[in-house]
């Protein structure tokens, strides 16, 4: 005789040739004890690494997740209720409650994140699961005003024989995906120094200095580009 989860009374009845009958019953109780079963695991998402290494996306600071290949499978001998998900470390979320969750869509923040599966059945009974996510940026800064737009410059000297810098038209403009973190220059030839940002009220020399631009963002990309000013 097969029994469903929960409670079923079973009374039993006995009779004999007179009809006389009596009766006793008990109680069966079915409890479900057996956890849910990974069928995608996230060890089998990982192929057994424990995490994922993707790259921001083109211009973008972020990682979106494009479908499912993330989601973890689960069977249970009863049913399955509930499969969720929470982020943390660099990125932090948490999915609704439900079966009809997905890492799809899902934006990643670049550095690591945790992401955590739980999936639970009738009975309450829980697994769970967990890989990193690791977002790195690996596009380099770009030049909105490089120097082949500046272009080499010959200016002549003032009453202290050299060329004071007075506005911007100097200055290389750039951006990055993730931020640019530092804007250095540097002279070499007849003008020696170094500084950041901006040449405005800066000073060359007579004869020709080569006017080196360097941009860095925060994974440490960095490109460069020079030109000329002659005084």
């Amino acid at each position: 005789v097969v029994f469903n989860v929960g409670t079923t009374t079973v009374t039993w009845t006995v009779e004999d040739e007179a009809g006389n009958t009596n009766y006793c019953s008990f109680d069966v109780t079915v409890e479900d004890t057996e956890k849910p079963e990974f069928t995608t695991s996230c060890d089998d998402i990982t192929h057994q690494e424990g995490s994922i290494t993707v790259n921001t996306d083109e211009g973008l600071s972020t990682y979106t997740h494009p479908n499912d290949s993330w989601d973890v499978v689960a069977t249970d001998n009863v049913g399955i209720v509930s499969k969720t998900w929470k982020l943390t470390g660099d990125t932090e979320a948490v999915s609704d409650e439900g079966l009809n969750n997905s890492l799809a869509n899902v934006v990643f923040n670049v550095g690591t994140t945790t992401v955590t599966w739980t999936v639970e059945d009738e009975a309450k009974n829980q697994i769970s699961c967990s890989f990193d996510v690791n977002v790195v940026d690996n596009q380099p800064p770009y030049f909105i005003l490089s120097c082949d737009s500046i272009g080499n410059h010959v200016f002549d000297a003032d009453l202290n024989n050299e060329y004071l810098v007075k506005g911007t038209s100097l200055d290389v403009v750039a951006e990055d995906n993730v931020g640019v973190v530092s804007k250095k220059w540097e002279l070499t030839g007849a003008t020696i120094k170094s500084g950041e940002n901006t040449l405005k009220g800066e000073s060359f020399n007579i004869g020709k200095t080569t006017v080196i631009w360097t941009i860095a963002d925060a994974a440490g990309h960095e490109i460069s580009c020079d030109y000329i000013v002659e005084v």
